[in-house]
């Protein structure tokens, strides 16, 4: 039990590591700050585990300095001509989580509010982007100037259901019917296309909804937009790669707990479906955290057996030292999901001779303690965790440069542009501790703790249960009673007092 809390304890000591001043100063150093505020998301929640001035100071003037770019760079509330997956980049990430952190912040929120105006055409001063009738978008590449009309850019993507996310977050904030009836409408479209492709899942639609696979894009930008770059070729789960990092399951498990339609839930196990065989590799960062999300958005828990039986083919944990490695040759190198041309790679080192890291994800033993409760899954998620996030903030850069690099310190702490919010860290640190599933499209998270936890010696740990409860045990490692004040779903705070050297479990029931 002392490697749980001494793993945690490396985690909470070195991801703050993230704080820094020439990241707040650096929106004056680049014409293109995007996505670069994403580096440093998971402050957020380690604000939530470990509440503290420093991160919150630091996160509140990443903010202001990301508002005050925004606000002389966008036109009308949006880039004047951008393609889908960069200009939505902005409003994703960081910002959702600033909301929440500093709900007061009128700014931040218009930020989001502008945007949405343009996404459903309700900003008459723009060209519409989307069509109504055809229940799509008319471009892969447009802004508040308008629309291209090259024929090469007429596609819908994965890319475009970014564009729900932020229209959600309109919705939360404004409680207006106009985006939440926008966000059902085309996203039930873009689940019935997943239902009815009969191959794989195509990479890109045509505007009028005609399937296109990775081989069928044959133009440069065609490529591009089809994220060809990020896929081993002729990959089958090139399609399911492009849906995932842009979060689709969050926007389907929403909307079904909205709506209770069915077809958000067919056309996401389609997908889960095809996780499953890759459920344990080792780059999979984000796959345990979504059939996580999965499980409990849509109460569906028949996929617990095939994940309990990959636990036959686990080998013993190997805590031989680890070397990270940066190829020569930035190109894609193995199928799946998870990858990038630029991403960092894992090996043992044992005297000298690297052997290939082919321990699992981190967020695979995340769902395995989420199934089964068993504490030997959570520590050996967090040593993994600890181990890389030390490596890392030794001899990475942090990130902000570019947030979606798979290089940096930030990409193994919170992933890279691929893994929509899942790195090595967030993909237990923060499922574990406050059940966040780290959704780019809003701050998610079951619990928010109000006093010290890990630097006090305590570690909490998070099961969501099959009957909608939430189990909380709360581990005290030191030598002094301590007193844990959290919330649980935002509502009503609750203290608890716990003796040294013990534990306690508590069951949180949806009220």
């Amino acid at each position: 039990m002392k490697i749980l809390f001494e793993s945690a304890f490396t985690i909470n000591q070195e991801i703050k590591k993230l704080i820094n001043k020439e990241a707040l100063e650096s929106f004056s150093n680049s014409i293109y700050q995007g996505d670069n505020a994403n580096y440093c998301i998971s402050l957020f929640h380690d604000y939530l585990i470990d509440p503290n001035e420093t991160n919150k100071n630091f996160l509140f003037y990443m903010g202001k300095n990301l508002i005050n770019w925004a606000e002389k760079n966008l036109h009308r509330g949006y880039f004047k001509m951008e393609d889908v997956h960069h200009g939505s980049e902005l409003f994703l990430g960081f910002l959702p989580r600033y909301i929440d952190l500093f709900p007061d912040n009128l700014k931040a929120k218009e930020l989001i509010i502008n945007v949405s105006k343009l996404i459903g055409n309700w900003d008459r001063e723009t060209e519409d982007w989307y069509n109504y009738s055809l229940k799509n978008f008319k471009s892969w590449y447009f802004g508040s100037d308008g629309i291209s009309n090259r024929d090469h850019y007429k596609f819908n993507t994965a890319d475009h259901l970014r564009f729900v996310h932020i229209a959600l977050l309109a919705w939360n904030l404004t409680s207006d019917q106009k985006y939440l009836d926008w966000s059902i409408d085309y996203s039930k479209e873009f689940a019935e296309r997943i239902i009815v492709a009969k191959e794989t899942i195509p990479v890109a639609w045509s505007c009028e909804w005609e399937e296109f696979y990775s081989k069928d894009m044959i133009k440069p930008e065609e490529k591009f937009l089809a994220s060809n770059q990020h896929h081993f070729k002729d990959d089958p789960l090139s399609g399911i790669e492009n849906l995932i990092a842009s979060g689709f399951i969050y926007i389907f498990g929403d909307l079904y707990n909205i709506t209770n339609d069915n077809i958000f839930l067919e056309a996401s196990k389609k997908i889960i479906k095809n996780l499953i065989s890759i459920i344990d590799h080792p780059y999979s960062d984000n796959v345990g955290t979504i059939i996580s999300y999965y499980r409990n958005a849509f109460s569906d828990y028949s996929f617990d057996k095939l994940v309990l039986d990959s636990i036959s083919s686990l080998k013993p944990y190997d805590d031989s030292e680890i070397m990270l490695t940066f190829p020569q040759n930035q190109i894609i190198k193995r199928p799946g999901l998870g990858n990038r041309k630029d991403m960092i790679y894992w090996y043992f080192f044992n005297s000298f001779e690297p052997k290939e890291f082919r321990e699992p994800s981190t967020s695979y033993f995340s769902l395995l303690y989420n199934i089964t409760g068993n504490i030997e899954y959570a520590e050996r998620a967090l040593r993994t965790a600890a181990k890389k996030i030390k490596i890392g903030s030794s001899i990475l850069r942090l990130g902000y440069e570019h947030s979606d690099s798979g290089k940096h310190f930030s990409s193994i702490v919170s992933g890279h542009g691929r893994n929509w919010g899942i790195g090595s860290v967030t993909g237990c640190y923060t499922k574990l501790i406050i059940g966040s599933n780290e959704n780019l499209g809003k701050s998610d998270y079951l619990v928010k703790f109000k006093s010290a936890t890990i630097k006090a010696g305590i570690l909490p740990l998070i099961r969501e249960l099959p009957d909608e409860s939430t189990e909380l045990r709360i581990f005290n490692f030191s030598n002094k009673k301590n007193t844990i004040k959290f919330s649980y779903k935002k509502k009503e705070d609750t203290t608890r007092e716990i003796q040294p050297n013990s534990q306690v479990k508590i069951i949180l029931k949806k009220k």
